[in-house]
């Protein structure tokens, strides 16, 4: 359920440029793995509140991110589809987590 904060945050940050620029056109947002967001809970809520505040022909875009990982122990870095905090190359739970804990407006496209 932490879909609908996020929706409304995102809301409320293109909100601002509205003051600025009428016709904001595309959003692209941008979250990690570990960030464990339900991508159609989260456009759901997004397609609820544009409505309430004025974005009706605003299109939003989510995209996820992998989680990237490098093994302190072989060194080397992989992508992961799952998450996991496993080393693919060498078993080893030793790793640091480089990618995937992010959430950020990518682009915004005005007309």
């Amino acid at each position: 359920m932490h879909e609908l904060a996020i929706a409304q945050n995102i809301i409320d940050t293109v909100n601002e440029l509205k003051k600025e620029y009428s016709n904001i056109k595309k959003v692209t947002v941008v979250y990690g793995k570990l960030q464990q967001i339900v991508p159609d809970s989260l456009i759901f809520y997004l397609d609820i509140i544009k409505k309430e505040r004025g974005f009706e022909n605003t299109e939003f875009i989510i995209k996820e991110n992998k989680l990237k990982i490098k093994c302190k122990n072989c060194n080397k870095i992989s992508m992961l589809d799952e998450i996991t905090f496993i080393c693919p190359a060498c078993n080893s739970n030793e790793i640091e987590i480089l990618n995937g804990n992010e959430l950020y407006i990518e682009k915004i496209e005005i007309t």
